[in-house]
Formats: structure tokens, C-alpha cells, sequence
């Protein structure tokens, strides 16, 4: 018998932590997962799913923007090195994506972050927030050798992604008329993580069981 078939499954989605949310308006929780090579077909499912000009209405050159955005951060990137994390909201409805690579000893840099609404024209609150909050909280318990974080905004970018980073603790490096380079150090993802953490508290949990994403969420938006 060959065991390794045996302990083979066709999924690797882990549950890696909760965005606990608490806004006078809104109390609720976000789930984060960390992909892997074999879910990428759910999120071959989940671009075929997701209609953005349905769910929410947007100007034409935003959303040609918006859908190239949410189509990097929905491929599965595990042969080239980079990590896939998906967030859903409490009724287990995807509402965010977002893939990092450490592409030195001491840097990690995210490729891309998009987040879209659950339900067709609600936005899901703090979702891009508490993902990129999820993923701090992971690689600062996990890495203890890398010294900081990098990602490029498109400065005329939907929902004013540039200054949501700096609200994320990011600074300006550089860039150009287009895109914003920025950057932020390990020490300061720690302060960020304690400055929201009255309404935004990543509770983790790193389980080591496999999830079967087409079991536990839904994608008939």
C-alpha cells in the first residue's frame, strides 16, 4: 500500500486565524485561510463566480482596474513562491484575497490585495483591513528574520487604496505619477496590529486540518 496516496487530498486550505470585528454598527467575524497548490480549482471557481460590475457599481476605467486586481489576487501562485490567503465573512462568503512572497531574507512584498462585497452593493467593512492585519499577525509569530513589508498602490486605484495603506501603518519610498512604492517595518506591523486591535482583533488559530473550501464556503454570489 502506498501511503502516500493514502494521506493525499485534493485540497490544502487551512484555517489560520479570525478577524473578530467590533464597530458600534457592526459586530461580526471574518475568517482567513492560507492556500495551497491544490486549491487552486476552487479559485478557478470563484473568478468565474464573481461578477463585479454585478455586485457593485463602479465607473467603467475602475472597474477594468478592479477586475485585473481581483484576478491577481485570486491565482494560485504556490509554484512561483508566493502565498494565497482568502477571506470570508461569517456566512462563509469570500470577500478578499491576497498573495505575499518573501522574495529576500529580510522582505516580504505583496503582490496583491483586492477585496469585493458578499451580497451585490454592500461592501464587506474592514475586510481588506483585517486580511492584511491576519497576515501581519502570521508572519510576525512565524518569521522572527525578516525586517519589514513592501507593496505598490495605484495612486488613482479604487477606494483610495494608497491612503488605506498608510492607515495600515505603510510610509512612501517612491514610485511614480501611477504607483506608490511603500513600505513598513516589522516593528511598526506590531503597532499597527495593537492600534486596531479594539476593533479589528486577529484571534489565530493555525489548524492543521486540511479544509475543503467547495465544503465550507460559498461562491453563488
Amino acid at each position: 500500500m502506498n501511503c502516500n496516496n493514502v494521506s493525499k487530498v485534493p485540497f490544502e486550505a487551512r484555517l489560520v486565524s479570525r478577524a473578530n470585528i467590533k464597530l458600534p454598527s457592526n459586530v461580526t467575524h471574518y475568517d482567513i485561510y492560507e492556500l495551497g497548490e491544490e486549491d487552486a480549482s476552487f479559485l478557478i471557481k470563484m473568478q468565474n463566480a464573481v461578477d463585479l460590475k454585478r455586485l457593485y457599481k463602479v465607473p467603467l476605467d475602475k472597474l477594468r482596474n478592479w477586475n485585473a486586481l481581483f484576478e491577481c489576487a485570486t491565482t494560485m501562485g504556490s509554484s512561483f513562491g508566493l502565498k494565497n490567503f482568502l477571506i470570508a465573512n461569517e456566512m462563509g462568503r469570500p470577500c478578499g484575497a491576497l498573495v505575499t512572497k518573501k522574495y529576500n531574507p529580510n522582505q516580504y512584498k505583496v503582490w496583491c490585495l483586492c477585496t469585493w462585497p458578499a451580497e451585490v452593493g454592500k461592501r464587506a467593512v474592514l475586510a481588506g483591513k483585517s486580511l492584511m492585519l491576519g497576515v501581519y499577525k502570521k508572519i510576525l509569530n512565524e518569521d522572527g528574520s525578516f525586517s519589514g513589508m513592501s507593496i505598490e498602490a495605484v495612486r488613482d486605484g479604487l477606494f483610495n487604496p494608497v491612503k488605506r495603506y498608510l492607515d495600515l501603518g505603510f510610509s512612501h519610498i517612491g514610485g511614480d505619477e501611477y504607483n506608490a512604492n511603500m513600505s513598513i517595518s516589522r516593528d511598526k506591523m506590531a503597532k499597527i496590529l495593537d492600534k486596531y486591535d479594539d476593533i479589528v482583533h486577529i484571534e489565530e488559530i493555525n489548524s492543521v486540518r486540511r479544509v475543503n473550501l467547495d465544503s465550507v464556503l460559498d461562491i453563488s454570489y
